[in-house]
């Protein structure tokens, strides 16, 4: 039987990278009553992932749906990230 190995503690990892990230930029992490619309907020970013998903996609499966190379990884990408 294989075993897969679990995600969480990765996704974990991640996760607290991000806060990080998050903190170092704005010098802060999340505050209560910060006057944010968190709702808003969360729905323009996954909005942003579906256009960037769907462009990975395209790059993927090419525009004609055929596949055209490989998925690939996140980690290691020298392309820039546009946040």
């Amino acid at each position: 039987m294989v075993v897969m190995a679990e995600m969480n503690d990765r996704i974990l990892e991640m996760i607290k990278e991000r806060m990080a990230k998050g903190r170092a930029q704005y010098g802060h992490g999340l505050k209560e009553d910060s006057g944010y619309d968190w709702v808003k907020e969360a729905l323009e970013e996954a909005l942003d992932l579906s256009i960037y998903v769907a462009a990975r996609l395209v790059e993927v499966l090419g525009t004609d749906g055929t596949l055209s190379g490989n998925i690939g990884s996140v980690e290691n990408d020298n392309r820039t990230n546009h946040e």
